[in-house]
């Protein structure tokens, strides 16, 4: 748990152990995102580079590109659904993207 002030604090420097450590745990283990509204830019940022990176392992391994797609896609968000059911399937297709399904 952080105050909002250690969360910025921690955020705004790129190369602490704090950004290592959560990229690490990103790429090493699958996360369940609870409630998030996952329109934090500074996760949606680390979700990328850990996609990128477990996307570019398994095409480097020649994975076929479906397969990696679908293997590189390891994290969860519970998020509340929408009046809009077009609004629920960007979000989906967006966090798709991100790795997170």
């Amino acid at each position: 748990m952080f105050t909002e002030q250690q969360y910025f604090d921690f955020f705004d420097r790129p190369n602490t152990l704090f950004n290592y450590t959560f990229l690490y745990l990103l790429r090493e283990y699958s996360c369940v995102f609870v409630g998030m509204s996952m329109t934090d830019v500074n996760v949606r940022r680390l979700l990328h580079y850990c996609k990128s990176d477990v996307l570019r392992g398994y095409l480097e391994e020649n994975t076929a590109t479906a397969d990696a797609e679908e293997k590189s896609t390891r994290h969860f968000a519970l998020l509340p659904k929408s009046d809009s059911p077009r609004l629920d399937e960007a979000i989906t297709h967006g966090l798709e993207r991100l790795g997170t399904g």
